[in-house]
């Protein structure tokens, strides 16, 4: 099967003139290097073949001479998993996926192509990714985990994986995303990991905000053969949250593939816990409410703020989704106003500070 899908693209070339051109980290030439990346590494790691003459892993277009080895399905040469150039594919090569984490290439030859792997493997016991959180609820600035595991439903006959790559997507709005951080399971120490979320440090870009990518593989041979944890993400809860306001915090996985060392897909289900994230601070002092007044309510343009016995510090205003849309910070003032014409029709929630506490108070905008 290697080459019966291989050889048609081979044809095409003319090897004693072409170019071969590969960009280090993308080691399935789909044309981005992420997550996915580092399951051609688990499935060619300890093969070697011709280095390249330059084996910098810089993003660029980098000439190597092919192997006329290539992966079962995709028939990806392994010249482009090789992503250091030294000859040899091992756990050095996932360097490369990090250094260009996110990085986009069209200029591959042969060109890019998507990373389509339609043969899936059928199985009974099909595990479930599940991801778990270690708290019920978290207020405001607290800390919490996410645990994710793979699961089966019983221990008999399991169809084993070398590897799994999958995103997760949540709301960006309820935790300080710059603070999220990834923690691979690596014990026992039997997979490569590559991660990524959006406050990634690495050499180059990083996924958006709200979303986390985590690609895992084995050295070469099925080492998923059973329940066992993947990794682990610390999250922060934001401060802005509105108070009275509970919001629910879960996860939405996305483009999950597990394989096996043939490059088969292994089916797979996905579950998410979900946990309560609470603002409880006291929503206003005694007497707070009679002393602030927000006129008229409900408002088609601009929003007055006026105090008897206290100054105002700042203002904020959210939607129902708990979003900040706007902001106002004030210098010992008894007297302010914002303008909401620009808003769309709809609910809000004002967060008012002041210098003897904080009031919240719904309007309307219409």
């Amino acid at each position: 099967m290697n080459r019966i899908i291989f050889l048609p693209l081979l044809l095409i070339f003319n090897f004693s003139n072409a170019q071969f051109l590969m960009f280090p980290g993308d080691t399935n030439n789909d044309s981005i290097a992420n997550n996915y990346d580092i399951l051609p590494i688990g499935l060619a790691y300890g093969a070697e073949g011709e280095p390249r003459i330059d084996q910098s892993i810089d993003w660029l277009p980098h000439e190597f001479f092919p192997w006329f080895i290539n992966l079962p399905f995709s028939g990806v040469d392994y010249g482009f998993i090789d992503c250091d150039g030294n000859g040899f594919i091992d756990s050095l090569d996932v360097e490369a996926i990090a250094h260009n984490y996110d990085q986009v290439q069209f200029e591959a030859n042969p060109p890019p192509m998507p990373y389509d792997l339609p043969d899936t493997l059928f199985t009974t016991n099909i595990p479930q990714l599940v991801v778990s959180f270690d708290l019920d609820t978290a207020m405001v600035m607290d800390t919490f985990f996410a645990q994710i595991e793979l699961i089966y439903a019983d221990t008999g006959d399991i169809e084993p994986a070398l590897g799994i790559a999958f995103g997760l997507e949540y709301d960006a709005d309820l935790v300080k995303d710059s603070l999220t951080v990834i923690f691979p399971d690596t014990m026992p120490d039997d997979l490569m990991f590559v991660h990524a979320a959006s406050n990634f440090v690495g050499f180059h870009r990083a996924p958006a905000e709200g979303r986390v990518e985590v690609g895992a593989a084995g050295r070469g041979q099925n080492v998923i053969s059973g329940p066992r944890p993947v990794a682990k993400v610390r999250f922060i809860v934001e401060d802005q949250i509105i108070r009275s306001v509970e919001r629910d915090f879960s996860f939405h996985f996305t483009d999950v593939l597990m394989i096996n060392n043939e490059e088969r897909v292994l089916n797979v289900g996905t579950f998410s816990d979900t946990i309560l994230l609470i603002d409880v601070t006291p929503v206003y002092e005694i007497n707070l409410e009679n002393e602030i007044q927000v006129f008229p309510n409900p408002s088609n343009s601009n929003l007055y703020f006026e105090a008897e016995s206290l100054v105002f510090q700042s203002i904020q205003i959210f939607n129902q989704l708990g979003q900040l849309v706007e902001s106002k910070y004030i210098s010992d003032l008894q007297k302010t106003q914002i303008n909401i014409a620009n808003l769309p029709h709809g609910i809000y929630f004002t967060k008012i500070h002041t210098d003897k506490g904080i009031l919240t108070k719904k309007v309307i905008f219409f």
